[in-house]
């Protein structure tokens, strides 16, 4: 991704930015142009992309919250654009893409859909929505444990984890039995699990484990390459980008990269020299070791957002247009007020993409699984209430009376 910083020495009129982020970066990226100099290039957001599956729903819903930052900040962001638009699978060369097709059939990904309604919904000014959502319980850092490396040939052993009481949870190195292989060229051997490639990133994960309060401990040597190692922790599949990255940057420093970024540390790793490496979760704090020494000590002090909404006035059709993104895996009711608007007609439209499953994908044999459906709105008032499906996309087009 680049997050592009502004020519220091040049006059430019705007700013051709790309982002392809994990869906949980696309959350957080949300709020970025809130605070946007205004006195500054404008923006356009020439590429931009959620990894996930072969583009599947969490990675569209995070797309969608990404984009009513764009929207309520179109002042400066004034134009924007999906990442590859077509894919043949058996020529592919990118992923995700918004339309696959072969001979004979097509069908678009989740994200595609999210592109067409708000495309199909943009409202031509901009009303100021203040959103108040309930605080969400404060959850345990949980997940899984990885290895990985940036550029970077490393081996692992003594690999254990155990839980809040010591009680062993796993112990691996022997095989790659248990292990779900990312990008990189792993192998096991003599109780060393290597990597021999020049990915960035590569990565391995324990498979299918939900861990929380609990401690991580392995030994990790580099034998090659430009960097160190990377530790992911707390994550649920290969998309997510949790992790410590130990001698990153060049070789030269360490940092969580995490939704609570640590202030990163002067940290160079040696080549053919073992390390001792310790990561411990116990609630919101995660505390990393090398060598016995602690190099970070950081306590999450929020909650990623998951709950985002932007409106907007049609003048065309003299109607109010409300997206509301629920990324959530719960569903909310949300107490609307419209103000400064002419009365609303008692009836409208709302259209509605949700899915139970955040890894849902759409296929050639179920091109619509996950794509948007329209129902009528009724008793709609200037103040009422609503619950938003967990996981969705709702689009509310409340009309004005002539």
């Amino acid at each position: 991704c680049v997050w592009s910083g502004t020519p220091k020495k040049e006059l430019i009129d705007i700013m051709d930015e790309h982002y392809y982020l994990s869906p949980q970066k696309f959350f957080e990226a949300e709020s970025k142009y809130d605070k946007y100099n205004r006195k500054g290039p404008k923006v356009y957001i020439g590429e931009y992309a959620a990894g996930g599956g072969r583009g599947n729903w969490i990675a569209a819903l995070s797309e969608a919250a990404f984009m009513t930052g764009m929207e309520r900040n179109s002042d400066v962001v004034e134009m924007g654009s999906y990442a590859p638009l077509f894919s043949n699978p058996a020529w592919e060369a990118w992923n995700p893409n918004a339309i696959v097709f072969d001979s004979s059939r097509a069908y678009g990904t989740p994200s595609y859909y999210v592109q067409a309604l708000f495309g199909k919904n943009k409202p031509d000014v901009m009303l100021p929505v203040d959103l108040t959502v309930s605080a969400a319980p404060q959850e345990p850092i949980s997940g899984t444990f990885g290895l990985g490396s940036f550029n970077t040939q490393v081996e692992y052993k003594d690999i254990l984890v155990v839980g809040a009481n010591g009680e062993e949870l796993f112990k691996g190195g022997d095989s790659l039995n248990g292990w779900k292989k990312g990008a990189g060229k792993w192998a096991a051997q003599d109780g060393v699990i290597k990597q021999t490639g020049n990915e960035s990133p590569s990565q391995l994960l324990i498979e299918g484990k939900n861990w929380s309060d609990c401690t991580l401990t392995l030994k990790a040597r580099k034998t090659g390459g430009a960097e160190g190692f990377v530790i992911p922790f707390g994550v649920k599949n290969l998309d997510d980008s949790c992790r410590w990255n130990i001698g990153g940057w060049g070789n030269k420093q360490s940092a969580l990269e995490w939704d609570e970024e640590s202030k990163k540390q002067n940290v160079t790793i040696e080549t053919n020299r073992w390390y001792d490496i310790k990561v411990e979760l116990k609630g919101q704090n995660v505390k990393c070791s090398l060598d016995g020494k602690i190099i970070h000590d950081v306590t999450r002090t929020k909650m990623p957002k998951s709950f985002f909404a932007v409106a907007g006035r049609m003048n065309e059709t003299n109607e109010i247009i409300v997206k509301v993104v629920n990324g959530s895996q719960q569903a909310q009711e949300m107490s609307m007020e419209v103000t400064g608007a002419k009365a609303l007609a008692s009836t409208g439209k709302a259209i509605i993409m949700a899915s139970d499953d955040p890894k849902g994908e759409n296929t050639f044999t179920e091109p619509t699984k996950i794509a948007p459906k329209e129902e009528k709105l009724e008793g709609v008032s200037d103040k009422m209430k609503r619950t938003f499906p967990p996981y969705s996309i709702t689009v509310l087009r409340l009309q004005e009376k002539k």
